[in-house]
């Protein structure tokens, strides 16, 4: 269903149906409210109120709402394979070992909600004297004691990773991204880098988002909210993984990911529990291939927030347990309470 208010805990959907078997749809004019369990709103500052989007409000007001200036996935073994090959082979027109290589990797994987192995990672890197760009989208602001992805969570120094690139607009509740690299890095960025050097500015709202969350989420704004709102984010995915194991269905990734994928295979029967989820006013969303590498790799991917209470997560997983019995969606060996 399309969406009609902001990414929030609840989420406001425009209802519509279909009379030829989902060719067309229609808008019936009427608006559902649904429990979010489909955006990336790890520390619920996504909402239109709070201390964020007052001072956005506020940045609007004083600057307005733009400047008008511009501005393979592989395991352990594999990745070792690679990189003995790239330097043993070497350039193939001029048979020399390679100097420069790059490994690109994720902190979280979006698909598996699967954490990457980061210490081996930055071991391989250095045995192979490799440079390593790590993707932090979906760690940054949700993984680690602080919040500061899967360096703080595995305590590996920052200094090991050359290049480590994020997003604001998950746990952020903002848009835009950053790259952290060193001086001669940046500056080679902003020089030849087309989406740097062609791109418009950060406007003022959407740059006083990211500031105001970052305060919080690092401590800097007086209080102890982010350290409370990584917590509450953190307890609620330990619940809704356990929850979810003991009803027998078939959870992927580590329990710390910020992203849970519900295996149910069959593209048809996931249709068919987005449907009768959204009737219980829960928002789910589904994937399926091509996103996925086959059909049969279908789940159903819930991405939690630390502005969810426990009474909104019961809901889901009460709906989750109906939907897992009614079309047969419990293929996980049920665990122990």
């Amino acid at each position: 269903m399309p969406i009609s208010s902001a990414p929030g805990p609840n989420i406001e959907l425009m209802e519509r149906v279909t009379e030829d078997g989902g060719w067309n749809h229609r808008l019936t004019g009427k608006k559902v409210q649904a429990i979010n369990t489909g955006s990336y709103n790890y520390l619920g500052f996504a909402g239109n109120v709070g201390p964020c989007v007052e001072a956005a409000e506020e940045a609007v007001n004083k600057h307005g709402l733009a400047f008008c200036s511009s501005r393979q996935e592989y395991d352990m073994k594999s990745l070792e394979s690679v990189l003995r090959q790239s330097v043993v082979q070497g350039q193939s027109h001029k048979k020399r070992p390679w100097k420069k290589i790059l490994i690109i990797a994720e902190g979280v994987y979006s698909m598996e909600g699967s954490v990457l192995r980061l210490p081996e990672v930055v071991a391989l890197k250095k045995k192979y004297k490799a440079f390593l760009y790590l993707d932090e989208a979906h760690s940054i602001g949700a993984v680690g004691p602080n919040g500061r992805g899967v360096t703080d969570y595995f305590g590996v120094d920052p200094a090991d990773v050359e290049i480590m690139m994020g997003t604001f607009t998950k746990s952020f509740g903002a848009a835009g991204g950053y790259i952290a690299a060193t001086q001669e890095v940046i500056d080679h960025i902003r020089g030849r880098s087309h989406s740097a050097v062609y791109a418009s500015s950060m406007s003022p709202p959407v740059a006083m988002q990211i500031m105001s969350a970052m305060k919080i989420i690092m401590g800097e704004d007086g209080t102890d909210e982010g350290k409370k709102r990584l917590a509450t984010f953190a307890e609620n995915n330990k619940y809704f993984r356990r929850r979810s194991r003991e009803m027998g269905l078939l959870v992927l990734g580590h329990d710390v990911s910020p992203i849970i994928p519900l295996m149910i295979f069959s593209p048809s029967k996931g249709c068919a529990a987005l449907r009768e989820l959204a009737r219980r006013k829960i928002a789910v969303v589904g994937v399926s291939f091509p996103v996925t590498p086959t059909l049969t790799q279908s789940r159903l991917r819930i991405c939690l927030s630390a502005a969810h209470t426990i009474e909104m997560l019961d809901k889901v997983l009460e709906g989750l347990d109906y939907v897992g019995d009614f079309l047969g969606l419990k293929n996980g060996k049920r665990s122990k309470k």
